[in-house]
């Protein structure tokens, strides 16, 4: 059987990830599995939750340039 692993999704920058986040983790429904932190290191911010339905949503927010 094939499932879908994880979505992701971007959203505008990293105050919006922060907003989200802080929604989000008031939630019975919702797992947040990390905060928001550095992805891979660099500037763009990322976190991870899991969704109704046992999804991992992963949102990812870019740093301008």
């Amino acid at each position: 059987m094939i499932g879908l692993h994880h979505l992701s999704l971007r959203v505008a920058d990293p105050a919006t990830l922060e907003t989200l986040h802080a929604e989000l983790k008031d939630r019975d429904d919702v797992d947040i599995e990390f905060a928001p932190e550095s992805l891979g290191g660099g500037p763009t911010q990322h976190m991870m939750c899991r969704i109704p339905g046992n999804i991992r949503l992963e949102v990812i927010a870019p740093v301008a340039a």
